[in-house]
C-alpha cells in the first residue's frame, strides 16, 4: 500500500512555464462571456495553453466549448486552465497525430513527451474530458492536477501508454463524477479527496508496473460510490478512508493478476 505523503506533487504552474518555450498561447476569456466554441490546435515541442506570464488560463462564462489539441515529437505539453462558470464542456488531448482527429473516447495516438496538465473549476455542470498519452522516452510520462468546487460536474482523466503516472483530484461539492484511466507501463499513483453527497468515483489502474490509490470520501448525509479496478502482475496498493453520515456508500475493489 502506498500513502499519499510518499509521493509529492509537482513544481507549481509559474515554476513550470519556464520550461515551456516553444508554442504558447495565452488565453484569458473575458468575464461573463457565454455560448463560444473554441478550438486550439499545437503541434511542435513544448506547447503550452496558459495565462498571462504563467498563471492559469482563464474562462468565466456559461455554456463554452473548448476543445485543446497538442502534440509534439520528443518534448512534455502543458495546460493550465481556470474555470469559472456553469455548463461548460472542457476537451484537452495531449499526444496526438494531427489531422483526422476522433473523439476521446476512441483516441488512440503515439506521441514521444510528456504531459502536465493543472485544472481548478468553479461552478456546476461542467464537463472535463482529458486524454494524455505516449509511446514513451525519457521525457515520457502524466502528471494532472485537478480541484472542483461545485457539483454535479463530470470528470473524464485518461493517462495512457508508458512512463510514470500521477494523478491528483480534490472534489468539494454534490453529485460529481470522477472516472479516472491509468494504463501502459511505468508506475501509477491517484489521489482523489472528495468532499459533499452523491459523488461517485470509477479508478482503473491496469499495468504489469506498480500502482497504488488513495482516496478519501467525506460524504456529509447523502450517497456515494467508490470503485477501484488495479489489473497486473506486480505489486498494487488501495488505500480508501471513507466517512459516510448517512445513506449508501458501497466501496467495491478489484484486484487481478
Amino acid at each position: 500500500m502506498c500513502s499519499s505523503d510518499l509521493i509529492t506533487r509537482g513544481n507549481s504552474p509559474t515554476q513550470l512555464f519556464t520550461l515551456f518555450n516553444g508554442n504558447s498561447i495565452y488565453f484569458e476569456e473575458k468575464i461573463g462571456s457565454s455560448n463560444n466554441t473554441v478550438t486550439i490546435e499545437q503541434t511542435g515541442p513544448r506547447n503550452a495553453i496558459v495565462g498571462i506570464s504563467g498563471t492559469n488560463a482563464l474562462l468565466n462564462g456559461q455554456n463554452n466549448n473548448i476543445y485543446i489539441k497538442q502534440g509534439s515529437s520528443s518534448y512534455p505539453n502543458l495546460v493550465q486552465f481556470e474555470l469559472a462558470g456553469n455548463s461548460n464542456t472542457i476537451s484537452i488531448n495531449q499526444g496526438y497525430v494531427p489531422g483526422n482527429l476522433p473523439s476521446i473516447a476512441t483516441l488512440n495516438f503515439g506521441d514521444l513527451g510528456g504531459h502536465i496538465g493543472y485544472y481548478y473549476i468553479l461552478g456546476n455542470s461542467n464537463t472535463l474530458s482529458t486524454q494524455q498519452t505516449n509511446d514513451g522516452t525519457s521525457n515520457s510520462g502524466h502528471y494532472i492536477q485537478t480541484t472542483v468546487v461545485g457539483g454535479s460536474n463530470v470528470l473524464t482523466l485518461k493517462q495512457i501508454n508508458d512512463g510514470s503516472k500521477e494523478l491528483y483530484v480534490d472534489s468539494n461539492g454534490s453529485n460529481n463524477t470522477v472516472t479516472s484511466t491509468q494504463k501502459g507501463t511505468g508506475m501509477h499513483y491517484a489521489d482523489i479527496n472528495l468532499t459533499g453527497n452523491g459523488n461517485t468515483v470509477s479508478l482503473t489502474q491496469d499495468s504489469n508496473s506498480a500502482k497504488y490509490a488513495t482516496i478519501n470520501a467525506t460524504n456529509a448525509g447523502g450517497t456515494s460510490n467508490i470503485t477501484v479496478t488495479q489489473n497486473g502482475n506486480t505489486a498494487a496498493g488501495v488505500v480508501i478512508n471513507q466517512s459516510c453520515a448517512s445513506g449508501t456508500c458501497p466501496v467495491t475493489i478489484t484486484q487481478t493478476k
